[in-house]
């Protein structure tokens, strides 16, 4: 019968997705990981040299208390 060979190829190409999946699962996640931790150290660096306001509690709240 033909549903055989039918069901063999779908748990082939099942087993082939989940494998491509993994494997940019891999290769995808170190890179978003190191991009979150770069911008989050971009903004705090940002921050200790005065350039960006209002991000941080201390920051932009106590300039803006001063000027009101």
């Amino acid at each position: 019968m033909p549903g055989g060979v039918a069901d063999g190829g779908w748990h082939h190409a099942l087993l082939h997705a989940l494998l491509h999946a993994l494997l940019h699962a891999l290769l995808i996640v170190p890179v978003i990981r190191s991009l979150v931790l770069f911008l989050l150290a971009s903004i705090v660096a940002l921050e200790k040299r005065g350039l960006v306001h209002g991000l941080s509690v201390h920051g932009g709240t106590s300039d803006n208390h001063a000027k009101s």
